[in-house]
């Protein structure tokens, strides 16, 4: 019975010591990050894959920029735009954070070469989602994006909504 408290305490310790080492240490200034993720839209059959490289120039504040590359059956899309995110670190593992971006998008819209339309605009884009600490160097994440874009192109939407899941890489 005293094996079995003690092992049940020392249990409890070593849990309790970890819950302690949280998110707030992995986020620092001069952290790097590298992100890929992919989309599930809800209102088209745009398929989207996200590659984002960012800096933490303070702690928990990200900048960088990300390119994305959308497809679909009607509009193929690239984007490239520079960010800034905020990340509420804690005592857990589970990191939420909010951001911004704004760039430039490219769009391809039609099915044969005659009646191709080709152009490019601006896109603005608010994010919120969550990363998820596996390792102090590893995280999964999901967000939220809200995006508007001036751009006119036949199947492609002026303002959309997407989930991206994905994993983000620190060094």
């Amino acid at each position: 019975m005293k094996k079995t408290s003690i092992l049940l305490t020392l249990g409890f310790v070593m849990l309790s010591h970890n819950a302690q080492a949280g998110s707030e240490q992995y986020l620092l200034e001069g952290t790097q990050e590298l992100n890929v993720s992919g989309n599930l839209n809800f209102d088209t059959d745009n398929y989207n894959m996200v590659t984002r490289y960012g800096y933490f120039v303070a702690d928990d504040w990200e900048i960088g920029g990300d390119v994305t590359v959308a497809l679909s059956d009607e509009t193929d899309s690239v984007d490239a735009s520079l960010f800034t995110q905020y990340n509420f670190t804690n005592s857990s593992n589970f990191v939420p954070y909010i951001g911004i971006s704004a760039g430039v998008l490219s769009a391809e819209n039609g099915n044969s070469n005659i009646l191709q339309q080709d152009d490019s605009g601006f896109v603005y884009s608010t994010q919120l989602g969550a990363k998820y600490f596996i390792t102090k160097n590893v995280a999964l994440s999901a967000e939220f994006e809200q995006s508007w874009s001036d751009l006119e192109v036949q199947g492609l939407k002026d303002s959309f909504s997407e989930v991206h899941i994905g994993t983000s890489f620190y060094f």
